[in-house]
């Protein structure tokens, strides 16, 4: 089974980092999945000493008995999930059914971000931030958002 998009690594080739860190990528169409290889590139660009491994998968295929499986698989050895919404429309049932899953996990992820529909801060998107928030939240789970500076600016 395969997401659309593919990771590549944008740095030139050069030493060996230090750090490997394990992502996996939850995204809703092709417009947030690239939004959120845009923020892994951003953190390659700016840390050249950690390698940044992301697995990349859609919302829809959760909903596979398979694709539920595999990305858990994935998410046992990440480091970080980043979940990246369009913020056309809610976030399904089973993303929020997998991530309470995944992080109620003993080998849980360490960190979760969102990055929703940045140009636009619609009430979907915030919904969703928060949604997803509360569920990091009450699992003891360190959450980071870009646009949570933007919501308090405008509060």
């Amino acid at each position: 089974m395969q997401s659309l998009l593919q990771y590549e690594d944008p740095r030139d080739e050069g030493g060996p980092p230090q750090e490997i860190v394990n992502v996996i990528v939850l995204y809703d169409d092709i417009t947030a999945g690239k939004r959120a290889l845009a923020a892994v590139n951003r953190i390659t660009d700016k840390r050249r000493d950690i390698e940044l491994h992301p697995k990349l998968w859609r919302f829809d295929l959760l909903n596979q008995d398979s694709g539920y499986a595999a990305a858990m698989d994935d998410c046992l050895g990440a480091d970080i999930i980043f979940i990246s919404t369009s913020g056309r429309t809610l976030v399904p049932p089973i993303l929020r059914t997998w991530l309470g899953t995944a992080l109620g996990r003993e080998n849980h992820p360490v960190t979760v971000v969102f990055v929703g529909g940045e140009e636009e801060l619609s009430e979907t998107t915030l919904h969703n931030m928060r949604l997803i928030q509360e569920l990091v939240e009450e699992n003891g789970i360190d959450f980071f958002s870009p646009l949570i500076e933007p919501c308090i600016q405008r509060s």
